[in-house]
């Protein structure tokens, strides 16, 4: 296959499942008329198959994450099934004017087979596509330290490792499926006040990402640099651990009126959003243990190489 062929395959599936995936939440009746009556809870299969699709979209134009992105759309492609002889056997599952739902239904199998084979090419092909904008995104987000086994002092930071930028891309991804699925739950529930609820939930991921960024920042060290002309600002690490310090200190020191604080607020939130107790600290302990983990994680995963490239860089400089 040519590199062309390949760039087209990239950009006809990212189109497909973004457009197609937007399209589960700007036209959401639609989408749920066009799933099977047998399958439970229509709305929530069409919203969370519409955060899968988008994802995929995205994924495809990274390259690191390209291999993953083409099994997860032929995975997606396989569940959708269901749904393609639902609308070719059913006359009301795509409305508007009859010419309108002939060409949609004439289009919709060859349109998926195409998306297969060019899912199934990308599966097999994932590091030939040709540069694009997913190589632009990886270099804006990730320069790191060579990976050919150089000293960083004799040879300037490359690229991240193909593994690194596998690895933290995967973690992410797994990261907003968390976070989304929460969403989903709160969505789903049968609460009178969704707004305020999705409010204390982006509080709590934020508070967490918060703590876990604090815990995570790389220490700088300073034998390294000691040659450069200018030295890297240090405040952050200060700051952090300061108040890392004073977190734990705080909560090794109130640790039994933590349990009255979570049972206090929850119940509170309870009566703000209409649900019960045991909903609202579910929503509160779930979302701030998933803003925790991310933030500490993806400091650790990504901010450590930065700082890695920054003293490189400051050497460099300071050597020559």
């Amino acid at each position: 296959m040519t590199p062309r062929f390949d760039k087209l395959c990239v950009g006809f599936l990212a189109i497909e499942w973004i457009f197609f995936g937007s399209m589960h939440f700007s036209l959401l009746d639609e989408t749920v008329r066009q799933i099977p009556n047998w399958i439970p809870a229509k709305e929530f299969v069409a919203v969370l198959t519409g955060f899968l699709e988008v994802g995929t979209g995205i994924m495809i134009l990274v390259p690191a994450a390209r291999r993953w992105a083409a099994l997860s759309s032929l995975i997606l492609l396989v569940l959708l099934l269901p749904a393609m002889y639902h609308i070719l056997a059913d006359p009301s599952a795509v409305s508007g004017p009859p010419a309108w739902r002939i060409f949609f239904k004439t289009l919709l199998l060859p349109n998926n087979i195409l998306m297969a084979l060019c899912s199934f090419h990308l599966w097999n092909n994932p590091s030939q596509s040709p540069p694009g904008y997913g190589e632009m995104f990886e270099g804006v987000l990730a320069r790191s330290r060579s990976h050919d086994g150089q000293n960083a002092t004799s040879a300037p930071p490359r690229w991240w490792p193909a593994s690194t930028q596998s690895a933290t891309l995967l973690v992410a991804f797994l990261l907003l499926v968390a976070n989304c699925a929460g969403f989903l739950a709160v969505w789903s529930s049968d609460i009178y006040d969704h707004q305020t609820a999705y409010l204390w939930s982006m509080m709590c991921i934020a508070l967490g990402a918060f703590i876990g960024f604090l815990f995570a920042v790389p220490r700088l060290n300073r034998d390294v640099v000691r040659s450069a002309a200018l030295l890297p600002n240090t405040n952050i690490e200060q700051v952090s651990d300061w108040l890392s310090k004073i977190i734990v200190g705080v909560g090794l020191i109130n640790l039994k009126e933590i349990g009255v604080f979570i049972d206090t607020t929850s119940k509170s939130l309870a009566e703000s959003i209409g649900s019960t107790a045991p909903f609202a600290m579910a929503l509160i302990l779930y979302f701030f243990v998933a803003g925790l983990i991310q933030g500490y994680l993806l400091t650790r995963m990504f901010l450590a190489w930065q700082f890695e490239v920054q003293v490189a860089n400051a050497r460099s400089d300071g050597s020559g």
